[in-house]
């Protein structure tokens, strides 16, 4: 049993906190397990928040296969949330266009960052080389990413799961990142823009390693906030979850009502499986 009070601001109509009343399960900590993993969720920004929302979605993905299995769902419901850095269907591509991302995406996995590599080869000491250094590649490469297709900026978002902090460090690749964030939010107007994939972007963004203002996650809850509460109910738990790992002011969701969502959780709450109910009170926190 779960109960879940929320309460509303007057003047914007949101809702700004819940608290968890009562949780039992089969483990008698329960209620402390889900109040440490639901504050891991709201530091936003860190490597922690990733790594908690990466566990609260991989259960996610498993309850979605289960239902598909047991053929209670069309579909795995919950196929966005699958590993970030595992490439999924149509992200399995080979484009000219990402060569040259690929080339960066090697030099950081094995230096960490595009000016290390420069340095460790001398590229950064040779004014006259016909060799192009790989900070310059990033600055041209970046000019390139505005021609990107979804795909191939999810293929990007799954490589870059793997960098590391230090790739937050380089401004080499500062750009490179800037440009994508960009480039993900010019494509929500595309009609070609899926919602499952929306989703699946926004997850890979908020779960990388390493520190950057990603706009993509903020913008897309925004344009989700209008219609969400009249989406099924596993966009509503992916739409909480993703909102438990970005930073929003409560005007930026202004067109979400929180009596609309009370009600619409209230309902569901005996069908929600026990990672759901996680992900909707660390969304609602």
């Amino acid at each position: 049993t779960i109960i879940l009070k929320f309460v509303r601001n007057q003047e914007s109509g949101m809702i700004l906190t819940k608290s968890l009343v009562q949780f039992i399960r089969q483990s008698d900590c329960a209620p402390c397990a889900m109040a440490h993993l639901s504050s891991r969720l709201c530091h936003h920004g860190t490597v922690e928040s990733s790594t908690a929302l990466r566990n609260v979605s991989k259960s996610l993905f498993k309850i979605g296969v289960m239902r598909f299995a047991a053929e209670k769902t069309s579909t795995n419901v919950y196929t966005h949330f699958a590993e970030p850095t595992i490439a999924l269907g149509a992200e399995r591509i080979q484009s000219e266009k990402l060569i040259d991302f690929e080339e960066i995406h090697s030099v950081t996995i094995n230096f960490g960052s595009p000016e290390m590599a420069d340095q460790m080869s001398g590229s950064i000491y040779m004014h006259a080389s016909l060799v192009e250094d790989k900070c310059s590649q990033c600055l041209r490469l970046a000019e390139d990413i505005p021609a990107y297709s979804i795909n191939e900026l999810s293929s990007c978002l799954t490589s870059m799961g793997w960098w590391s902090s230090q790739a937050g460090h380089s401004l080499a690749l500062r750009e490179v990142v800037t440009k994508l964030d960009e480039t993900c939010m010019d494509r929500l107007a595309s009609f070609h823009f899926s919602l499952q994939d929306q989703l699946r972007l926004g997850y890979q963004w908020q779960c990388l390693m390493f520190p950057r203002q990603s706009q993509f996650p903020r913008l897309l809850l925004q344009s989700m906030s209008g219609s969400v509460v009249q989406s099924s109910l596993p966009v509503l738990v992916s739409f909480l979850l993703i909102l438990s790992s970005v930073e929003l002011e409560t005007a930026d969701l202004s067109q979400v009502r929180g009596q609309a969502v009370a009600d619409r959780l209230e309902v569901a709450l005996p069908l929600l499986a026990e990672s759901e109910l996680v992900a909707c009170y660390a969304g609602l926190r």
